[in-house]
């Protein structure tokens, strides 16, 4: 679940939280203690790859979601929303257990920008065991979100998954979900990588495994030798979109006729519109209008999700 907050630099500096970025909390009490001092914030479903899981059930794809819960408020509301929406559910849901269900508080300053703070709770140890084996027979594309690796039990679960999806001709698709993560799991995200058909990332994530000095069209070229299909993003510079060794540049919308700019789960969104292509066998320029398309409906409103349930935004799929 995200948490949701207006905040100024100020505070994010005496919670020692790095603007930008995400800041992963050691402990229960933390999150806490933050929440504590917030003047009021929002309870809204989130989670990157459950924004993406939300946007692909709304082009009208049908999505199962894997995941862990506890039995609190937090849990059981992202349990219930996600049925709502359509996605099939793959949540485990753990009882007795004093940990809390992942969450991850969103700050946005006066900039506009976004900052994260996650406590993962009892995602600390989900593995393969808490994996839905029924589901995972049925999936055409797997897609690991890279905020699951605060669980040690992650990249072995990720590679027996991926070896069933494998079994059946699918395919699998890594995506790192933010640059803190390649700091604190580099070598174990690099041999996950090896395995996956697909990547997608931002030109931080990429730099971070491909060279500082490198452009974001330099780290397309490579990245469409090494995978399948992907997309390497690089904000209002536009994005490449590969697949099968073909490259596509696909340039970002105008978007000055948006009052309220929201950029929470705009990534996410673009991420779904890549997934949705690939499976659909759209042509890459197909895939990068529907994928801005997306991200732009996103930017529209708050919030990290669509606004509405199954099939919501299907015209868009069959607009581009």
């Amino acid at each position: 679940m995200d948490i949701v907050t207006s905040t100024d630099d100020n505070f994010l500096s005496r919670h020692n939280i790095e603007k930008s970025f995400c800041t992963h909390l050691k402990s229960e009490d933390s999150l806490k203690e933050i929440k504590n001092a917030l003047d009021h914030f929002d309870l809204i479903p989130g989670g990157a790859a459950a924004n993406t899981a939300h946007a692909l059930s709304a082009l009208g794809s049908n999505v199962s979601f894997l995941s862990k819960i506890a039995h609190d408020t937090e849990g059981l509301s992202f349990l219930k929303n996600t049925k709502e929406v359509g996605i099939i559910s793959g949540i485990y849901e753990q009882t007795g257990t004093p940990l809390c269900s992942p969450q991850v508080l969103c700050f946005i300053t006066p900039d506009g920008d976004r900052t994260f703070a996650s406590y993962n709770g009892v995602a600390l140890d989900y593995g393969f065991e808490h994996m839905s084996k029924d589901l995972l027979e049925q999936t055409d594309v797997l897609y690991l979100d890279g905020y699951t690796l605060c669980s040690s039990k992650i990249p072995e679960a990720f590679l027996k998954a991926a070896e069933i999806v494998h079994s059946r001709n699918g395919l699998t698709c890594l995506n790192v979900g933010d640059r803190s993560l390649i700091d604190m799991h580099e070598q174990t995200i690099r041999k996950l990588l090896e395995s996956c058909d697909g990547f997608i990332c931002n030109l931080a994530e990429a730099q971070a495994l491909y060279g500082p000095n490198k452009t974001t069209e330099e780290i397309a070229q490579i990245m469409k030798e090494e995978f399948k299909f992907g997309a390497i993003t690089n904000g209002s510079e536009g994005a490449y979109i590969f697949n099968q060794g073909q490259i596509h540049f696909e340039p970002s919308n105008d978007i000055s006729h948006i009052t309220n700019i929201d950029s929470i789960g705009a990534g996410d969104h673009f991420a779904a519109a890549i997934l949705y292509g690939i499976a659909n066998n759209l042509s890459l320029d197909r895939i990068g209008r529907l994928a801005n398309a997306c991200a732009v409906d996103c930017l529209s409103h708050p919030g990290g999700r669509p606004l509405g349930g199954k099939d919501s935004l299907k015209h868009l799929a069959e607009s581009v």
